[in-house]
């Protein structure tokens, strides 16, 4: 039985470096809880997708530890491993002949005792997560006739297909519309909340970040620079020393939730 008071996912100290850049990610502490959504977030190139393969055991990390259920990642099998974390891209292919629900069904992999061959409660499963995403009325549709967003919500449903404890996602909403915005992100929310997952989502909308996330991580060339909870590290006073754009906070009626709202550059952008 997993330890209650233990992390399900936990680095210390964890660095990252490439050949050209051997000092890339500097020491990243991090755990993540049951029942937590955490925002990912920084400015492009901070290593938000570098420590998020790095949670998924996809690189190893130059320096630290990295625990999951208090075990070394890197000894879990790749089945165990993928029986608990689901891993969404950025970029995953659209031009495949499978339909929704067979790319959906994909995601039962880990989970299959009888060779190649789903069983139906993988279907149910693969189509209840197709409804949750709002992408149940494709299901019959080869991969390639949908939209950059239809087929990121297919994607993101082969991820809960998985059943997993941990879910990391790396901008599932960027190409989607201000409805499904809202939608996966309410979705990522509850799974957290009602369904006790740990999520991990890497975002560029610090509005979303600041209204549906538990916890936030903000990154910047490579070091940890605030993490804490959304009203905390989502500030003018934080952000701008990082983005360098000045920003509002700006309230509306009936809503005691703060929006930011950028303004302009703080310095001459070239």
């Amino acid at each position: 039985m997993p330890d209650a008071d233990r992390p399900l996912l936990a680095t210390r100290d964890v660095s990252f470096g490439f050949p050209e850049r051997p000092e890339f990610l500097k020491p990243v502490t991090l755990e993540l809880r049951a029942g937590q959504c955490w925002g990912l977030i920084g400015p492009n190139g901070a290593g938000k997708s570098t420590l998020l393969r790095l949670l998924a055991g996809l690189a190893s990390p130059s320096g630290g530890t990295m625990q999951l259920n208090g075990i070394d990642l890197a000894t879990v099998p790749m089945r165990e491993r993928a029986r608990r974390i689901a891993f969404l891209p950025q970029h995953m292919p659209r031009d495949l002949a499978n339909s929704a629900l067979d790319v959906v069904l994909m995601g039962r992999y880990p989970h299959r005792t009888l060779g190649l061959f789903e069983s139906a409660e993988d279907i149910t499963i693969a189509r209840r997560c197709l409804t949750l995403t709002d992408a149940e009325p494709f299901a019959e549709r080869p991969l390639a006739t949908l939209s950059g967003g239809e087929a990121q919500r297919v994607h993101l449903a082969a991820a809960l297909a998985q059943s997993p404890s941990i879910l990391l996602l790396d901008e599932p909403t960027a190409a989607l519309d201000l409805r499904h915005q809202l939608t996966i992100f309410t979705l990522l929310r509850q799974l957290a909340q009602r369904d006790g997952l740990a999520v991990v989502v890497v975002t560029h909308d610090l509005n979303l970040a600041a209204r549906f996330c538990t916890h936030v991580l903000l990154l910047n060339d490579g070091r940890t620079i605030a993490t804490g909870i959304p009203s905390a590290v989502l500030t003018p006073a934080v952000l701008e020393q990082v983005y360098a754009v000045r920003i509002a906070q700006v309230s509306t009626p009936g809503d005691d939730h703060c929006w930011l709202l950028p303004l302009a550059p703080t310095e001459d952008v070239r």
